[in-house]
């Protein structure tokens, strides 16, 4: 074997480890705060219909502190707020994806409205920012709320995408280096 092609074998080999370690990477799941999903069409209803639909309901006033800094955070930033995991308010349930599956497979919940709860906004309160929904005179706002990885593209995940990416370089490379031989 010459001693070029050894050379861009190794790239190669180093290139699909480092797109193996990409892959197995851990990444610490966030909190999500979300009031930009869908929301249904209720923001004049009533807490009956709500509870009815199997939303939780929280009066903003009643929101720990916490909770109402997130609330309030979620809305100034444009209706997605993530913070660590440890650093949710005690207000939300954070459930992931397989909980709310499984908590509605055992017990018949709408798993979507799982993940939701409807916050009640105090009356002509201007310490809040507007509420997401296109009604005036909004009474509720749904935030969504789960435990999940980061987005793609974000500080969290920067090892993973670094190694992916000297991943692909290396692979490139040693392969285009290989095939010329």
């Amino acid at each position: 074997m010459r001693e070029g092609t050894s050379k861009q074998l190794a790239l190669v080999a180093l290139g699909v480890v480092l797109l193996a370690a990409a892959a197995v990477v851990p990444v610490d799941a966030v909190r999500w705060h979300d009031t930009s999903a869908d929301q249904p069409h209720f923001a004049a209803g009533n807490a009956t219909e709500l509870r009815g639909e199997g939303y939780d309901i929280v009066a903003y006033e009643n929101l720990s502190d916490r909770g109402k800094e997130l609330y309030v955070a979620t809305l100034e930033s444009g209706g997605e707020y993530r913070v660590p995991a440890g650093e949710g308010a005690e207000d939300f349930a954070y459930p992931s994806r397989a909980d709310v599956i499984e908590d509605a497979n055992h017990s018949g919940l709408d798993a979507q409205a799982a993940m939701h709860v409807a916050i009640e906004r105090p009356n002509g309160s201007a310490d809040i920012p507007a509420a997401d929904e296109p009604v005036d005179d909004a009474r509720y706002d749904v935030v969504l709320t789960k435990t999940a990885p980061p987005p793609l593209l974000t500080g969290a995940r920067a090892p993973q995408v670094l190694l992916a990416l000297a991943g692909l370089a290396a692979l490139g490379y040693g392969g285009s280096r290989l095939a010329t031989l």
